[in-house]
């Protein structure tokens, strides 16, 4: 028996217990094979439970997180897709406040342009130009001894206005610089900057300032040129041989020939634009209604019954307007009648949006960019039925 006791002891001391301990009473008790086995089962077989037990908690806690991250995720979710909504809301609120490019907007939009805007037809003494929604210039075929290189505008890129003289052409560009067909003073107007608007008349050209003044070069024999004072300029026009300007207030400058009181506009006032035609100047008033000052030897001043006018057209010897419905009104042609070339047949046109009088021809664009004219085409200035798709505004 004492070898199990022995064998007992080294079994108990194996498992952590000192035989010098009090323990060692119990060590003393005789301890078979089998107890152990059965005892080292339990200690095991509690481990298992306890790690079931530890794996059950941890699953409950791991299910509880899961479903936790799931209902915040839906909650933001759901916030979310309502700040979502209300956004989308709100741009579609800003969408509609913003202009599209539909057609009849741009229709809108270029009967509302004035003298201040970009033109994209003009018209010379002799020739016709145009800008196409391409943004290339386009022009009539100039033949004769008329022509001095005003048509050579084809290879002109980057224009967004254009404006003709009596044999010659400019186009304002997008950056601000000019174009001219003008050699004589092509070196000059080459060096103008920052300039939101151009007028070419006989002899002379006129430029605005982004600033509001103006710059002029040509012939400044009757002082056509004398624009260096001017400031707060919101719109400028050449005429044959004096420039026109509208200030910011409604009133209006001028400068050049007098002879015929073209020049006599000081006393204007509410006006929203002015144009200068040959030996005269008609200002447009906020109210739809139109002035006049200068020669009448055509009746290209009698406008006073004209009203629902958005813009005014000046030539050599007549005046148009256009009506807010795309009709147009034209001044009647008296005095001589070797001047009329059926430049005033205009009453029938329909559908424009923009007009350009040259000195005996006239030309219409229409709403889908085709162009229409009448009057003298001894050089071919109305030969525009082939021209489509002309800009009609921006």
């Amino acid at each position: 028996m004492r070898e199990n006791n022995n064998s007992a002891n080294d079994v108990w001391e194996n498992n952590g217990f000192s035989s010098t301990s009090t323990q060692y009473e119990y060590a003393t008790t005789p301890v078979g094979t089998a107890d152990y086995e059965v005892a080292q089962k339990n200690k095991v077989s509690g481990r298992k439970n306890t790690l079931v037990v530890v794996s059950i908690f941890l699953g409950i806690v791991t299910l509880f997180s899961v479903v936790f991250l799931c209902v915040v995720v839906l909650k933001n979710k759901t916030q979310v897709n309502q700040t979502d909504v209300v956004n989308y809301e709100d741009v579609i609120i800003e969408e509609t406040e913003i202009p599209t490019t539909s057609r009849d907007d741009l229709v809108v939009a270029a009967r509302k342009r004035t003298n201040n805007k970009p033109e994209y037809i003009s018209a010379g003494d002799f020739h016709t130009v145009g800008i196409n929604e391409d943004g290339l210039v386009v022009s009539t075929f100039c033949d004769g001894s008329n022509c001095v290189g005003q048509c050579g505008v084809t290879h002109w890129r980057g224009v967004k206005a254009v404006s003709t003289g009596w044999n010659y052409t400019v186009g304002l560009k997008y950056d601000g610089t000019v174009l001219t067909t003008n050699t004589e003073h092509m070196d000059e107007i080459s060096k103008w900057v920052d300039i939101v608007s151009v007028s070419a008349g006989d002899y002379h050209t006129v430029g605005l300032r982004q600033n509001g003044t103006v710059v002029a070069v040509g012939y400044n024999y009757d002082g056509r040129c004398n624009v260096a004072g001017w400031s707060d300029i919101k719109s400028v026009s050449a005429g044959w041989a004096h420039t026109v300007a509208l200030r910011s207030d409604g009133t209006v400058v001028a400068t050049g020939n007098n002879e015929y009181g073209q020049c006599n506009v000081s006393g204007w006032s509410n006006i929203k634009a002015v144009y200068a035609g040959g030996c005269y100047t008609i200002g447009l008033k906020n109210d739809g209604t139109v002035v006049a000052a200068g020669s009448n030897m055509f009746g290209q001043c009698d406008v006073d019954g004209w009203y629902d006018i958005v813009a005014v057209y000046t030539g050599g010897y007549c005046t148009v307007g256009l009506k807010s419905d795309g009709t147009v009104v034209v001044t009647d042609y008296i005095g001589n009648s070797k001047y009329n070339y059926g430049q005033f047949n205009v009453e029938s046109w329909s559908d424009i949006v923009s007009v350009a009088c040259g000195l005996t021809h006239t030309v219409g664009l229409k709403s889908d960019g085709t162009v229409v004219a009448v009057g003298y085409n001894g050089n071919g200035q109305c030969e525009v039925a082939g021209w489509k798709d002309i800009k009609i505004a921006e």
